[in-house]
């Protein structure tokens, strides 16, 4: 038996792996050679007469499904050839959503206050400590782009006590949040905000908190837009406040009366347009790496140690050891969709706000694969077409050589609100063609769709 199946699977850059094997995982007699087309062709081989199954791999340009921002008035498209070019062929099929939802950044510690991505932040930005050079991983970058910036998603009451800390790399002369609180998520229309650490145009660092008379604000001496990697750490209690940046510190021991009131952490952004040295831009141009809340004000010993972990590793078990109570350390790769509550949306899933189709051609054989029809699918997805709803719906037969045309067609079904324009929506979706026992793929990423 052979399977052909194309899956998509979040990742930075695409690949296309093909195994013949029988059901025991050996390869058994015959070749296989699947062709999968977007950008350009790509192709992947196996072969033998029993032995371990072997994986050949090649990036493949593109996706078999669309890239962009969605929305009510357009129609975004995507198309993709699939054949079998080998002595074992397909001939039946069926397409299958995999998983749906928005990117996220997993938190770490016990809160699981998770990420969600908005606007044009990208995974993989690399992290090297000006301290240990050893000490290598990968954060989050940021456009500075309004919008851009990671929101979660737990309604959080204000702390009293804090620290905050983070690894921040910039060049910019505009200002930009590292972090902030606010009583909303999205970042628009707050009413409270402050908790905040930003870059002021100077490249100096400043910290923020609302008293209930007055703005406590404290700048570092030390700039940080010079493009290298700083370490940053701010805490906060009733005995007074101090802002740390590479070890050098700032305090202020004024008696402390901070506002309290329920919101959402935010990374990359800080809502201080009313604060002094504010910038003209409130979402960081730059990159994030290992930022974390903590409930308590952590001694100079307790950040030396963070500042000069000697790994990834390191550093995790140093932040896990002083019990944060959100703990992003932003070396997501994308992979893991959010399916949970969305701030402003309620229980509504974004899933069921996107509509979705699948069309596949062999020849003059065109059929409407989801939504099931005959025939062509429509020029735009009907209403009742939803990303949510898909479930395995079958191809229509193909003959053993010819290749098969895929069409995939999204968009919205109804305007998105505040709280989802600027998510990043992950669409897993797989399509396969059956014979017997035997297993052929060819794999893609699925792209990030902003709503």
């Amino acid at each position: 038996m052979v399977a052909f199946s194309v899956a998509a699977a979040p990742a930075a850059s695409a690949s296309l792996s093909s195994h013949l094997i029988d059901t025991s995982s050996q390869f058994s007699a015959g070749t296989l050679q699947l062709e999968g087309q977007t950008a350009t062709n790509c192709y992947s081989t196996g072969s033998g007469s029993g032995g371990t199954v072997m994986t050949n791999s090649a990036i493949c340009p593109g996706s078999p499904l669309p890239t962009g921002g969605l929305s009510t008035s357009a129609v975004l498209s995507a198309s993709s050839t699939l054949r079998s070019v080998g002595t074992s062929n397909p001939a039946t099929g069926a397409v299958t959503l995999v998983s749906c939802g928005v990117a996220e950044v997993g938190d770490s510690s016990v809160s699981a206050d998770t990420g969600l991505v908005y606007g044009a932040v990208t995974y993989g930005s690399a992290f090297v400590s000006p301290v240990s050079p050893g000490f290598t991983a990968s954060g989050i970058g940021l456009s500075g782009a309004t919008g851009t910036y990671v929101g979660t998603v737990a309604t959080l009451t204000s702390p009293v006590s804090f620290t905050l800390v983070a690894w921040v790399k910039t060049t910019s002369t505009s200002g930009g949040g590292i972090i902030g609180f606010s009583n909303v998520q999205p970042d628009v229309h707050a009413s409270s905000q402050d908790r905040m650490l930003w870059v002021e145009p100077s490249g100096d660092v400043a910290f923020g908190v609302q008293n209930r008379l007055s703005m406590m604000e404290l700048v570092s001496s030390v700039a940080v837009n010079d493009g290298g990697w700083h370490f940053v750490a701010a805490s906060f209690s009733a005995s007074g406040s101090a802002l740390d940046v590479d070890g050098s510190t700032v305090t202020n021991s004024g008696a402390t009366f901070p506002l309290t009131y329920a919101g959402y952490w935010h990374l990359g952004w800080a809502g201080n347009s009313s604060w002094a040295n504010a910038g003209t831009n409130e979402y960081l141009a730059g990159s994030l790496y290992g930022v974390a809340v903590f409930g308590a004000g952590l001694s100079a010993a307790n950040l030396t140690t963070l500042e000069n972990a000697s790994s990834a590793s390191g550093y995790a078990s140093a932040v896990s050891s002083l019990s944060p109570t959100a703990d992003w350390p932003l070396s997501d790769v994308g992979a893991t969709a959010y399916t949970g509550t969305i701030p402003a949306l309620g229980t509504s899933q974004v899933c069921q706000q996107v509509l979705f189709e699948v069309q596949t051609t062999q020849g003059s054989n065109v059929v409407c694969v989801y939504p099931n029809s005959a025939g062509a699918c429509p020029s735009t997805p009907p209403s009742t077409a939803t990303l949510g709803a898909l479930t395995t719906s079958p191809m229509a037969p193909t003959s053993s050589s010819s290749a098969v045309g895929i069409l995939v067609r999204v968009t919205l079904a109804t305007a998105s609100v505040p709280g989802v324009i600027g998510l990043h929506l992950l669409a897993d979706v797989g399509l396969a063609i059956a014979l017997g026992g035997w297993t052929a793929e060819v794999s893609y990423p699925s792209p990030a769709l902003e709503m």
